[in-house]
């Protein structure tokens, strides 16, 4: 088997993996001969158990599997995760013990978090934070294009520009953008 690997998706729809996919006895074959084949993740439950597809077949990967894997994973240097809601914060904590349990590098871990109200915003960050993982704000833009209000274009540029957000608190950012009377 070989070491090096093609991107994400490369071979996904290539006929040979389609071909092997399709059958029961194509991925035996598969496996006897070592081929890398390319499926679907699915979906992450919040106990980190991953839902594939490979072909017609479905399954899952248990959590010590999938966090394993991504330990090993070399050629990703960031795990991204994300932080819509604070409701995610339980699971956004498991995940990490699961993964800094398989050997996986707290500073491999890195987290979007989709800015729509400041100050909730504000605690997903923190909280992301005391947890070893790096926050990568997105301003939330709604369906009809509009541009976000110029306090969360303000928080977002706090949260990114590691060396502001390095050098003082949310509290002390001082952005002439927070300043506007109507927040656009």
């Amino acid at each position: 088997m070989s070491d090096i690997f093609l991107p994400e998706g490369r071979l996904l729809n290539t006929p040979e993996n389609c071909r092997l996919c399709a059958s029961a006895a194509g991925l035996r074959k598969a496996m006897e001969r070592q081929i890398i084949l390319e499926g679907s993740a699915l979906m992450a439950k919040p106990d980190l158990t991953l839902q594939v597809a490979v072909g017609p077949f479905m399954g899952e990967i248990p959590r010590e599997e999938t966090a394993a894997l991504l330990a090993g994973l070399r050629w990703i240097r960031f795990v991204r995760l994300s932080c819509d809601t604070s409701a995610m914060l339980p699971v956004i904590e498991q995940a990490t013990a699961y993964l800094r349990e398989a050997g996986v590098a707290p500073s491999r871990f890195w987290a979007y978090v989709l800015v729509q109200d400041v100050a909730d915003a504000h605690q997903r960050v923190l909280a992301l934070e005391g947890m070893g993982i790096t926050a990568f704000a997105q301003p939330y833009r709604d369906y009809n294009g509009g541009e976000p209000p110029n306090e969360q274009k303000a928080f977002v540029r706090w949260v990114n520009i590691r060396s502001v957000h390095n050098s003082c608190t949310w509290e002390n950012y001082n952005d002439s953008r927070r300043r506007t009377r109507n927040g656009r």
